[in-house]
């Protein structure tokens, strides 16, 4: 692959991760056809890597802190006890967190990547690009690696 082309592929890779650009849009704007831009999506399971960031465990966590505040607050409203069902749920909601706060995800490692990166273009804008190329390439190398 020429650099050329492997540039444009990193861009591509870029928009898609970390914009809201349809592969149309970033096909248009990158003068590719749509079908290049779904081969290197294929290819570099970029679907994969996306759904990474979008699922972080401190977005999981704080979804089952609003589903306790829920529950609370029903009950609360209602100036009535926990009933049974709701207490289980709670417990439940209690060890799911108490086991994300003890596992390294995948999540993990994009959230740290997505805070640091941040961080870092805020200092220095090439290094956060070439790093968020590298960081990208360990998550891919991760992915291949799980499917194995």
């Amino acid at each position: 692959m020429s650099n050329n082309k492997r540039e444009l592929k990193n861009l591509a890779e870029g928009l898609y991760l970390y914009s809201d650009m349809s592969q149309k849009d970033i096909a248009a704007m990158l003068n590719v056809t749509e079908k290049t831009i779904t081969d290197w999506k294929q290819e570099g399971e970029w679907e994969e890597i996306k759904a990474a960031y979008g699922i972080t465990r401190d977005k999981i966590i704080a979804n089952y802190y609003r589903q306790t505040f829920e529950i609370q607050e029903k009950a609360r409203d209602e100036k009535r006890t926990l009933t049974s069902g709701e207490t289980d749920q709670l417990v439940k909601i209690a060890n799911c967190i108490e086991k994300l706060d003890k596992s390294i995800t995948m999540h993990d490692r994009v959230q740290v990547f997505m805070d640091f990166n941040n961080w870092l273009v805020t200092i220095d804008t090439e290094l956060a690009k070439t790093l968020s190329l590298k960081q990208q390439s360990y998550l891919k190398f991760l992915v291949k690696l799980r499917g194995k």
